[in-house]
């Protein structure tokens, strides 16, 4: 999920190492911009139960947000890289945690454009996802499953998705 990533670009943002609020206060901001009323960050990650919270459909808002920027919505629907430090010398992989962009899944979603992953005490196993459904693309989000597994979340946005592709369709008026 990169929650490791997300401080590190929050206290990046804030020029000083530990201090991730000034990031946080920017994202609220964001967030108010765009008529988010129930989402708060408590910090950069989501990880926040007592402060951070929001609704499954302003997720759903975020997620067409990030969509709609093409730099971000390549990054969400990245099974996995390599990334090295400027020199070189240092490298890390990076893998993706929402299966449903991984090929050697169970999950896996070949029109799924990934999103994010999460979990909480508060949401329980969450999931945020999008795909391509013809010439439209459909944004789930799953929340709080019943079953306490890692997997539990792909599993629920899968069926989510099957039903769709097999019940939706697309008419003109």
């Amino acid at each position: 999920s990169g929650n490791d990533a997300a401080f590190a670009i929050a206290e990046t943002y804030a020029q000083k190492d530990g201090d991730y609020k000034i990031f946080v206060e920017e994202m609220n901001k964001y967030a108010k911009r765009h008529n988010l009323t129930n989402t708060i960050f408590g910090d950069p990650a989501g990880l926040d139960d007592e402060v951070g919270r929001s609704t499954a459909y302003e997720l759903a808002q975020i997620a067409r947000l990030v969509l709609a920027d093409d730099y971000l919505s390549s990054i969400v629907a990245t099974p996995h890289i390599t990334i090295s430090s400027i020199d070189g010398q240092l490298t890390h992989v990076l893998k993706n945690t929402n299966r449903l962009i991984q090929s050697d899944t169970a999950y896996y979603w070949p029109s799924s454009l990934g999103i994010k992953t999460g979990f909480t005490l508060a949401a329980g196993h969450s999931l945020v996802s999008a795909m391509k459904f013809k010439n439209r693309i459909l944004i789930g989000v799953v929340m709080n499953t019943t079953e306490s597994t890692n997997t539990a979340s792909a599993q629920e946005m899968y069926k989510l998705f099957s039903w769709a592709n097999s019940n939706l369709s697309v008419k003109a008026y």
